[in-house]
């Protein structure tokens, strides 16, 4: 996804936040496979503060730097309400025209 790739001690979190585009960088540290005395797992947390610890793929990590970068986009917010109703809608649709599947495939005879 990202060239060149990004070191393996780095971990990236793009989301939508209502109006903001935000982005998440977190710089890991690797504990060793043995390390059970102060594991202590964060969870699944959307964000991590310093300190937190995590486990992936078998391998466990604390966060030790977390960076994060918010963009307001005044009309993010308002397309994903507009696209929020378009689904709806289109969902209704479908409801309704699938009412009308069990006629199409009725036979009197």
């Amino acid at each position: 996804m990202f060239t060149p790739p990004m070191p393996g001690d780095v971990m990236v979190n793009f989301y939508i936040n209502l109006s903001k585009l935000c982005l998440t960088v977190y710089q890991l540290h690797v504990l060793p496979p043995n390390t059970t005395k102060n594991y202590r797992p964060a969870g699944s947390s959307v964000l991590h503060n310093p300190g937190a610890m995590f486990e992936l793929n078998n391998n466990r990590f604390e966060v030790s730097h977390v960076h994060k970068v918010e963009c307001v986009v005044p009309w993010l917010n308002d397309t994903l309400v507009f696209f929020t109703i378009s689904l709806q809608l289109c969902q209704q649709l479908k409801d309704k025209i699938s009412v009308f599947s069990s006629f199409w495939n009725y036979r009197p005879f």
